[in-house]
């Protein structure tokens, strides 16, 4: 005859079997490969938005205040992608996904926004040049 405990601890190793999902081992190669790849990314991100700042300058004085906001707004999408980014050094096993996953999003959140302040500043200085 099992004891309570013995018999609790099946009871939790079949529910943990059935609905506990078996995350795969990430490697230190694959951490690497990964935080090199989404680097890459932040840096060619940095860049455009540099460029993006550059072209903005230009703006008119009447356009100028909401550029400085969108820009302000899109530092700060990078400075938490940058910092999410940061965490993968420290995540343990079980956290991997969801930091990995949370720094794509942020960096493909940081991409659209990137491209829609690209699209709105080349509109603004298409309506400028229209006669």
């Amino acid at each position: 005859m099992l004891g309570r405990a013995a018999v609790v601890a099946l009871v939790l190793l079949s529910v943990c079997a059935i609905g506990c999902e078996r995350r795969e081992t990430v490697t230190q190669e694959q951490r690497a490969e990964y935080r090199r790849d989404a680097t890459s990314r932040l840096e060619r991100l940095d860049a455009e938005l540099d460029s993006l700042i550059a072209h903005g300058k230009q703006a008119g004085k009447e356009t100028q205040q909401e550029w400085n906001e969108a820009v302000a707004n899109l530092r700060a999408q990078r400075d938490s992608a940058r910092t999410r980014l940061d965490r993968i050094e420290d995540a343990g096993q079980e956290a991997w996904e969801d930091v990995k996953e949370g720094t794509d999003r942020l960096l493909g959140r940081l991409e659209n926004s990137i491209g829609a302040a690209r699209e709105g500043l080349q509109s603004r200085a298409d309506s400028v040049r229209a006669p």
